[in-house]
């Protein structure tokens, strides 16, 4: 009898034991090499807002303080997070970076799903390669900015770096057509850039592209009153939220700023952001003669806030996936002038919630601006029609269910 008990005890034991090392393992894994907090790596929070109350999620990113510092604020009961040192965007050594790429095929050996959010239209080709080599999970891309394709060969070089820079673009483009063939799903972040995808690789079947469009939580940014700390002595504040490089179009803005002080001068520019581009900017201030009409802000943890504060928000990107600092302005009631490029003419409607301008024209730029500082009436309508479609399109509910459905789907389908 005590032995009989020993073996069922024994039995128990093994049972609890194997059902333990069963749910350990990680049925998502997400992976983003995005170096810093930003569009994508809230998009990666609002999609695991559902499905990781279901089941246990991995996340793998890079190592820079900002990202560890996301990575962990975002880790909860079923989400964890794996700090690897991977490589920015695609190049040739990262076909050579076999430490790393082994760290991941190890954490995604025995997931059933592993998620790219692809910050570049060619990062994480290596990693995505080696995932559908040796394991049996179903791949699904994200393509936040598949329409930076269109520029790389904006820069003017000599002929012979000009030669070596197609050369590249054709090898990158080759590579990267071959991985769109090996994902199980690929997922577009706008209509505009679906239609992009099937329109540049015609090979993918169009079953295979989805739209889930990013989405924010608008309670955050609708429910900010005004601090009036940036609104001293009359100003018209007009806010831009953006990193400073060269997608953003800043120059185009600073060229527009003589142009709107000469007819409204107490119009007032705040640049929240920062980069690489941060310095030349202001030395371009500078020599326009706008410094005290432009004020570099740097990255800020209180947006809602300079919201708030804000009469208009400009976004004069050259090129989008789906801008989320659009969706914070049109959450926090802001009336919008921005550049009718991929992603932002697909969240925003021209005439209705702002004006959408040609990219890289000051001009225009300029005169949408000073239309709408001088119409306080439009302005209202427009913070109003544009709070009430972010709301009923784009919040992070919808966009956390339209991800917990196709993850499910994958989940089935392995």
């Amino acid at each position: 009898m005590v032995l009989s008990q020993t073996y069922v005890g024994l039995f128990d034991h093994c049972k609890k034991k194997l059902i333990m090392s069963k749910t350990n393992k990680f049925m998502i894994v997400v992976y983003s090499e995005a170096t810093s907090v930003g569009g994508v790596t809230n998009a990666i929070s609002m999609s695991l807002l559902d499905i990781s109350r279901k089941v246990r999620v991995k996340l793998i990113c890079r190592k820079e303080p900002e990202i560890l510092k996301w990575c962990n604020e975002l880790s909860n009961g079923n989400v964890s997070c794996q700090g690897t040192a991977l490589r920015n965007h695609f190049d040739i050594f990262g076909w050579f970076d076999v430490i790393n790429l082994f760290r991941v095929l190890r954490t995604a050996r025995n997931a059933r799903v592993v998620h790219f959010h692809l910050h570049t239209p060619f990062s994480s080709i290596p990693a995505i390669f080696v995932v559908r080599l040796f394991t049996r999970a179903r791949i699904i891309t994200t393509e936040h900015y598949v329409t930076q394709i269109r520029f790389l060969r904006r820069r003017k070089l000599p002929i012979f770096l000009s030669l070596l820079r197609e050369v590249k673009i054709a090898l990158q483009l080759y590579l990267k057509k071959l991985s769109l063939k090996l994902v199980w799903r690929v997922i577009a972040v706008s209509e505009s850039n679906k239609r992009f995808i099937i329109a540049y690789f015609g090979c993918l079947p169009k079953d295979k592209i989805e739209t889930i469009p990013n989405g924010i939580d608008s309670t955050r940014y609708s429910t900010r009153q005004s601090q009036s700390r940036l609104r001293e002595n009359t100003k018209l504040n007009i806010v831009t939220i953006a990193g400073l490089n060269n997608q953003k179009g800043h120059e185009y803005l600073l060229k527009a700023v003589p142009i709107v002080i000469s007819t409204v001068p107490n119009a007032h520019f705040l640049l929240v952001g920062d980069g690489h581009l941060r310095g030349l900017l202001e030395k371009m201030a500078r020599a326009l003669k706008i410094d005290h009409h432009v004020e570099f802000l740097g990255w800020r943890t209180d947006v809602p806030e300079i919201l708030a504060d804000s009469e208009i928000f400009v976004l004069p990107s050259l090129f989008e996936g789906m801008p989320l600092s659009i969706l914070e302005a049109m959450a926090s009631g802001k009336a919008i002038v921005a550049t009718n490029v991929d992603g932002t003419a697909d969240v925003m409607v021209d005439g209705v919630t702002g004006f959408l301008v040609p990219p890289g024209d000051p001009s225009t730029l300029a005169r949408k601006i000073i239309h709408l500082l001088c119409d306080p009436q439009l302005r209202e309508k427009f913070g109003k029609e544009a709070q009430m479609r972010v709301i009923n399109l784009f919040s992070a509910e919808r966009m956390s269910l339209a991800y917990a459905d196709l993850y499910q789907r994958a989940l089935r389908e392995n």
